[in-house]
C-alpha cells in the first residue's frame, strides 16, 4: 500500500497521494547522503559537504536515476480514464518523446496554442516534471521506512543509484581523529550537560496533519534560530569549547538577548543566531560530545 501511495500524485485525485510520504522521506534522504558524506570525506570542509550533498539529492539527480531505474512507468499523475486504461507495469515498447509522440500516438492537446498546456497520447503515456519524478523517488524512500525500516530505505537508495552505506572503519577513524581533542573534556561538567539533554518525547507522528502543515511544523522545530533558542535554554553555549574571540562574542550577545526580558507591547528584532563562518572561525570549535 505504502508503495502505491508513493506513486500516486495528488492530480489523480485519489484518496491517497505521495506528499506525506515525500517529506519523510526527502528528511531521511538528506541525513543519510550527509552522513556519509561526513564519514568518507573528512578533508571536506562544512561548505564542500554541503555542495556535495545537495548535489546527490537534488531533483535534477533524483530524475536522472528515476530515469535510469524506468520509474516513470509506474507513476500515476492522472486521474484513472477507463478508455486510456494501459497496465502498470506493461508499458508499450514504444518509447514516446516530444519529437515522435505525433507519429506514434494520437495527441490530445488542451489548447494548441499553448506550448505549456498538457500533452497525452491515447496509450496512457504522459509527460512528468522533473519534480514529480523527484518526488516519487522520496516519497518511495519513505514508503520503505514506514513498511520496513530504515534498512529497507537505505537498499532502495542503493538500488537507484545513491551511496548511502558505509564502513565500521570510518567511524573508528572519525573517532580517532578526535582523540586529541579530549583532555578539553576534563574541563566540562559532564553531568550537568547530560541533565540537560534528558527529555521523553510525547508525540511520534501526526497522522491526520496534512503535508503542507508537517513541513510547516517541522521548519519551525528545526530552523537555526530555534535551535538556538533551545541551546541557550538548556544553557549548551556554556559547554562550547571555541578558539574565536569573534565567535565567543556573538554567542554572547545572543544569550544576552534571549535572556533579556520582553519588553511589554512591542516585537524585539535581535541579532541574528551565532554560526560558525569562515571569518569566526579560528582552529578549534566544536561541542563536547558523550559516549555512551
Amino acid at each position: 500500500m505504502q508503495v502505491l501511495e508513493a506513486l500516486t500524485t495528488e492530480n489523480c485525485q485519489e484518496r491517497l497521494s505521495l506528499e506525506r510520504l515525500e517529506i519523510l522521506g526527502d528528511a531521511f534522504l538528506k541525513f543519510a547522503v550527509g552522513r556519509r558524506l561526513f564519514l568518507m570525506d573528512d578533508l571536506l570542509d562544512e561548505g564542500e559537504l554541503t555542495n556535495k550533498r545537495s548535489n546527490a539529492v537534488n531533483n535534477s539527480n533524483l530524475f536522472k536515476l528515476a530515469v535510469r531505474s524506468n520509474l516513470q512507468v509506474y507513476i500515476r499523475d492522472q486521474p484513472f480514464d477507463p478508455f486510456q486504461f494501459f497496465a502498470l507495469g506493461h508499458p508499450c515498447k514504444v518509447i514516446c518523446t516530444e519529437e515522435s509522440e505525433a507519429a506514434v500516438h494520437n495527441v490530445s492537446r488542451s489548447s494548441v496554442d499553448n506550448p505549456n498546456s498538457e500533452m497525452r497520447c491515447s496509450k496512457n503515456h504522459h509527460w512528468l516534471h522533473k519534480k514529480t519524478m523527484a518526488d516519487a523517488v522520496e516519497a518511495l524512500v519513505g514508503g520503505f521506512i514506514v513498511d520496513s525500516g530504515f534498512k529497507a530505505a537505505a537498499a532502495f537508495l542503493r538500488w537507484i543509484g545513491i551511496k548511502v552505506e558505509f564502513g565500521e572503519s570510518q567511524v573508528t577513524e572519525i573517532c580517532a581523529a578526535s582523540s586529541r581533542y579530549m583532555p578539553l573534556a576534563a574541563s566540562v561538567n559532564i553531568a550537568t550537560l547530560e541533565k540537560s539533554l534528558g527529555y521523553s518525547f510525547h508525540h511520534k507522528v501526526y497522522p491526520k496533519m496534512k503535508p503542507g502543515h508537517l513541513t510547516d511544523l517541522r521548519s519551525a522545530l528545526v530552523n537555526n534560530r530555534a535551535f538556538a533558542n533551545v541551546a541557550v535554554a538548556r544553557s549548551f553555549h556554556k559547554f562550547l569549547i571555541s578558539d574565536s574571540s569573534a565567535l565567543s562574542e556573538a554567542i554572547e550577545a545572543y544569550v544576552d538577548f534571549v535572556q533579556a526580558p520582553a519588553k511589554e507591547g512591542g516585537f524585539r528584532e535581535g541579532p541574528r543566531c551565532p554560526k560558525v563562518t569562515p571569518e569566526n572561525l579560528n582552529p578549534i570549535v566544536f561541542l563536547t560530545v558523550l559516549d555512551n
